[in-house]
C-alpha cells in the first residue's frame, strides 16, 4: 500500500494532517476497541499532489485574493474552476489501483475527511461531500468528487468566515465498508440544550436515517441521565407509536458515547448505526454548541449555574474548550466571581476587554 493510501489500522492513520479529522478520530477509536467499520484512507498527500500544477496554484492565489477582497462573485467563479480542474486531472498515478486492492469488500461509503473539520469551535459539518453505497466502477470518481468538494461554495465561504486560507486545508478521503443499518442516528454525550454533562441525548430513526436528515420524517428523541441510570424522556418521531430503540439500546449507546468523550476529551457528537444488534461508530466530533464549565467540576451533588461574561459580550464562541471570564453560582441563584482577572473594568459598549 502506497503512502497515498493508508489502512485505517495503520499507525499513521491517527495523524490528522495525513488523514484528516474524521478518519484520524475513527482510527483512534478503532485502535481503542470501539466498533468502527474497517476502511482505508486516500491521504492528504494524494490531494496535494492532485493540486500540484502551476495552473491550480495560480487559481488558488487568485481565490485567496478574492476572499480577502470579499468578492463573492469572483470567489464562486474561481472555486468552480478549481473543482473542474481537480475532476479533469483525477487521482495521482497508481492511487486508483492501490485503492481497489486495499479497500474493504462489497459496497463502500466514500467520505471526505478534511484537516480542518470536527474542531471544537468549527465542525465543518455538511461542507464536504460524502457518498454511500459506492462500488468499484464509480469509486475513483467518488474519491475525486470528495477532493473537489474542498472548493464547494459553502466550504469556501465557511473557511473564510473561520479565518482559514484555502491552502490551510487539505482533504483526505475515507473509504469504509458500507453498513446497512437497522437503526441509525446521532448521540450527544452532553445535553446541548441544558448543558448537563451527565445527560445523553439520542436522536434515532429506522434505516439509514435519510428521511430524518431530509426532513420528511421525525426521529425519536431520548434523554438519558447516566448519573441516575434512567431514561428521563422518550419522544417517538412523527405518527409512529413504536419506539426504534429499546431501553437496553439507549443504555448501551449512552455508555459508548460517554466512553468516547472520556477518550477524546470534550463532550462528543457521535454518529452511530445498529446492525444486527451491534452498535457501530461512524463519526465522532466535539459538540460545538456547549458553553464551557469550570475544571475541576463541583463534586457536592448540587445543581450549579454558570454565567459566561465573555460569551455574553460576544467575545467568545460557544465551544467546549473555551476559557473565559465566568460567573459561578449554585441552584439558589446566587453568583460569585470566578476566574475574573484582578482590577477589571467594564469596557465601552461594543468592545471586548482582554484578559
Amino acid at each position: 500500500m502506497t503512502a497515498l493510501v493508508r489502512s485505517l489500522d495503520h499507525e499513521s492513520a491517527t495523524v490528522r494532517e495525513l488523514v484528516g479529522g474524521k478518519a484520524s478520530v475513527l482510527a483512534r477509536l478503532r485502535d481503542r476497541g470501539f466498533s468502527v467499520p474497517e476502511g482505508v484512507v486516500v491521504t492528504t498527500e494524494a490531494y496535494r499532489e492532485t493540486l500540484d500544477t502551476p495552473e491550480m496554484e495560480e487559481t488558488l492565489a487568485a481565490l485567496r485574493d478574492a476572499v480577502a477582497r470579499d468578492d463573492d462573485a469572483e470567489r464562486r467563479r474561481l472555486a468552480s474552476d478549481l473543482r473542474a480542474a481537480i475532476r479533469e486531472r483525477g487521482l495521482p498515478a497508481g492511487v486508483a489501483e492501490a485503492l481497489r486492492e486495499a479497500r474493504p469488500g462489497g459496497s463502500v461509503a466514500v467520505r471526505s475527511s478534511a484537516t480542518a473539520e470536527d474542531l471544537p469551535d468549527a465542525s465543518f459539518a455538511g461542507q464536504y461531500d460524502s457518498f454511500l453505497d459506492a462500488g468499484d466502477d464509480d469509486l475513483p470518481e467518488r474519491v475525486v468528487d470528495c477532493m473537489a468538494s474542498a472548493f464547494g461554495d459553502r466550504a469556501v465561504a465557511y473557511r473564510a468566515a473561520a479565518g482559514l486560507d484555502a491552502d490551510e486545508v487539505a482533504v483526505a478521503v475515507l473509504v469504509q465498508r458500507f453498513v446497512e443499518p437497522d437503526v441509525s442516528g446521532i448521540a450527544f454525550s452532553a445535553d446541548p440544550v441544558s448543558g448537563r454533562r451527565s445527560v445523553t441525548v439520542v436522536d434515532a430513526g429506522p434505516g439509514r436515517g435519510t428521511a430524518q436528515v431530509s426532513g420528511t420524517a421525525t426521529a425519536d428523541t431520548v434523554r438519558f441521565d447516566r448519573s441516575e441510570d434512567r431514561i428521563l424522556e422518550y419522544r417517538t418521531g412523527g405518527d409512529r407509536d413504536s419506539r426504534v430503540l429499546s431501553p437496553g439500546d439507549v443504555r448501551s449507546l449512552s455508555a459508548i458515547v460517554a466512553r468516547i468523550a472520556d477518550e477524546l476529551g470534550p463532550p462528543q457528537d457521535v454518529e452511530w448505526a445498529i446492525v444486527d444488534g451491534e452498535i457501530s461508530i461512524l463519526q465522532a466530533r466535539p459538540i460545538t454548541a456547549l458553553f464551557p464549565v469550570p475544571e475541576p467540576r463541583p463534586t457536592d451533588g448540587r445543581v450549579h449555574v454558570y454565567y459566561s461574561f465573555g460569551h455574553r459580550q460576544g467575545c467568545r464562541r460557544r465551544c467546549p474548550r473555551s476559557s473565559s471570564t465566568r460567573g459561578r453560582g449554585s441552584s439558589t441563584g446566587s453568583a460569585v466571581p470566578w476566574g475574573c482577572p484582578t482590577r477589571t473594568r467594564r469596557p465601552p459598549a461594543g468592545t471586548c476587554s482582554s484578559t
